[in-house]
């Protein structure tokens, strides 16, 4: 029993020897890692002469009485121990109080200046309007003045965000020296931006340097990513082996980035490694779309974003309660490590019941390359809109790769088939029809462009109607048919105007289909064709589909018809090329597929009888309200010409 009470005093009396030791320890390694930190700041930004610093001495030589050593260490433990005692301060209503004058000073500081917002800021605005086929967009005051508020209410708040952190009790464990360093770093660093490497399929992340005409918001805060770019600096200046804590780089290229002691670019690379956007990670999609309701508070959409590298302008609380306001808000949350969904991977924003836009997290807010089957499956929750946004979105992707790549290299037969509008309509988000089509097509050789489009080989092409042979596919000039004519078998498309009869001219590259069966209806029923014109013009309406015109009289205007085509817009005279067809779409859909190209259909001569007639002529009252509302733009501009040259 003595043995027992002896040695537990003697246990007892060591164990307290060992745990003052190790408070001691433990006091000494601090004291010196701070003493370290301070070296470190000096180095880094020769910090002792820094403004704040000798701010922080004045106020304490006011305050105390007692003047800083000139020392560079005195000076920034000085500041250091102020900063501390502003973050820390007792009770909370004073620690607000003292935040809150913290932030004023450093928007004054930081925050752009309305006057500083560069001009390329709007003029990105008016080329995305322009992308999106909207025309050109003018920038007002008014707009300038809404996208500067903007602009100014993001930087304050991705701002605030990295102040309450710092200064709550989740950095308590992080030496004041290292907070000093964070917030000088992030001060400086601009808009982030992510790079693809295609041959790794990863993503970097790298931050520019924040001047004052700086637009974007202060870098987004992930607690993950900063909590290991803190561990890697605090080993490296307390001279501790640094553990390689990338998942992408090896230990030679770890030590090298550890080295730099550059927030910034620690920062980014651990900001890339998020699990949640890297490659592995990126592979899951199971996951959950979860709808904001129009009207409802933004508080729960924003929190959903904090701490993802996305760049939709979202992520701020103003601007999410102004897209929330004009309708619902969708996004696609993805699973977690943890099984749970919450990895946002795609918005969609509606306005009204429509949608406006749909945004990803890959560079430029594009979709990443494994969620294009969720969007696709959502879509069809919206039916026809969702098709339709679906077609306007390649559409204008499409016609801005053209107009780039028309300004450096050559187009090739797929693009010039889009650019014509071939196989469909180019849609558009404006609207009106986007008049880059316009510019595009209005240099252009429009000859050389068919021959592209619809021809093999030179042999295939005619210039005039005599130059017409066996092999000819495309002509170029304009076609007379007569009932007595044959026409070529190869021969398909007609880049004039085809004249059938004494009928008004057809206008632009024609599919000869219609001309074969105009033909074939004036051999076997002789009256039709009159009858048929007549009863048009009584209705003022003559061919709508086959003939692209309108009559405004029932006068003859033949002569003046010819004249106001020179007057057609480029773009006019190619939405007629597509319009010219439809009259024979509908008598010919139980014999050529309704989805085949209204330019390539294969001739149909079967009009023989009366019954055809008769089903060709309803054929031209199914036009669509579209090509009603174009053929009637040209009816209005052939009547104002012939009157004036009248």
């Amino acid at each position: 029993m003595l043995i027992g009470v002896k040695f537990w005093q003697f246990y007892t009396s060591r164990t307290c020897q060992i745990n003052v030791n190790l408070d001691n320890y433990i006091h000494v390694s601090f004291a010196i890692m701070e003493k370290l930190g301070v070296s470190f700041l000096k180095d880094q930004y020769n910090s002792h002469k820094l403004p704040e610093i000798n701010e922080a001495a004045k106020r304490t030589k006011i305050r105390t009485g007692e003047r800083v050593p000139q020392n560079p260490e005195a000076q920034i433990q000085n500041y250091l121990d102020r900063f501390t005692e502003i973050i820390n301060r007792e009770p909370q209503a004073v620690k607000a109080k003292m935040l809150r004058a913290l932030k004023k000073v450093l928007y004054r500081s930081y925050i752009i200046e309305k006057n500083d917002i560069p001009e390329s800021v709007f003029l990105l605005e008016q080329r995305l309007a322009r992308e999106a086929g909207h025309g050109v967009v003018e920038i007002t005051d008014d707009f300038i003045e809404q996208k500067s508020e903007l602009i100014i209410s993001q930087q304050k708040t991705s701002l605030d965000h990295w102040v309450d952190h710092l200064s709550s009790s989740d950095a308590e464990t992080y030496p004041d020296w290292i907070k000093y360093w964070v917030f000088k770093s992030l001060l400086n660093m601009g808009k982030m931006e992510k790079k693809e490497d295609e041959t790794e399929g990863e993503t970097e992340v790298v931050f520019k340097k924040r001047t004052r005409s700086t637009a974007a918001a202060s870098p987004v805060l992930n607690h993950a990513a900063l909590a290991k770019t803190i561990n890697v600096v605090k080993e490296a200046v307390g001279k501790i082996k640094i553990e390689n804590t990338s998942v992408a780089l090896n230990d030679e290229e770890f030590t090298k980035l550890s080295n730099t002691q550059n927030f910034s670019k620690i920062y980014s690379q651990f900001l890339a490694e998020a699990p949640e956007y890297s490659k592995e990670g990126l592979e899951e999609i199971r996951g959950r779309w979860k709808i904001y309701r129009r009207g409802s508070d933004a508080d729960e959409l924003v929190d959903s974003l904090k701490g993802y590298p996305l760049e939709w302008c979202t992520a701020d609380y103003n601007t999410a309660q102004g897209q929330l306001d004009g309708g619902d808000f969708y996004v696609y949350y993805s699973f977690d490590t943890n099984g749970e969904s919450k990895i946002p991977r795609v918005a969609i924003r509606m306005e009204g019941s429509n949608i406006a836009e749909v945004r990803g997290i890959a560079p430029s807010q594009e979709i990443d390359p494994y969620v294009p089957s969720v969007v696709e499956e959502k879509m069809k929750d919206f039916g026809e809109q969702g098709k339709e946004y679906q077609k306007k979105a390649r559409d204008m992707k499409y016609v801005t790769e053209i107009e780039k790549k028309s300004k450096n290299g050559t187009l090739t037969r797929t693009d010039l088939r889009f650019l014509y509008e071939v196989d469909g309509h180019i849609k558009g988000f404006g609207y009106d029809v986007d008049p880059r089509i316009e510019e595009l097509l209005t240099p252009r050789d429009r000859n050389a462009d068919l021959i592209t489009i619809f021809t093999d080989s030179q042999a295939q092409v005619a210039e005039t109607q005599n130059d017409m042979n066996d092999e000819t596919v495309l002509l170029l000039g304009d076609l007379f048919v007569e009932n007595d004519i044959d026409l070529p078998s190869h021969l398909k498309y007609i880049g004039g105007s085809v004249h059938i009869g004494n009928n008004i001219p057809s206008i632009i590259a024609h599919k000869l289909i219609d001309v074969r069966e105009e033909l074939q209806l004036q051999r076997t029923s002789k009256t039709s064709t009159t009858s048929t014109t007549a009863k048009s013009q009584t209705n003022s309406s003559t061919r709508e589909g086959e003939l692209g015109l309108q009559r405004s009289s029932k006068t003859s205007m033949d002569s003046t018809t010819m004249k106001s085509q020179s007057n057609l817009s480029t773009r006019e005279r190619h939405v007629l090329l597509q319009t010219i067809s439809v009259t024979s779409t509908t008598s010919t859909t139980a014999k050529s597929p309704t989805n085949s190209s209204m330019w390539e259909r294969e001739p149909q001569l079967q009009h023989t009888s009366k019954t055809s007639t008769t089903s060709h002529q309803q054929s031209q009252t199914s036009s669509s309200t579209r090509e009603r509302e174009v053929l009637l733009q040209h009816t209005s501009k052939t009547s104002t010409t012939s009157h004036q040259q009248s």
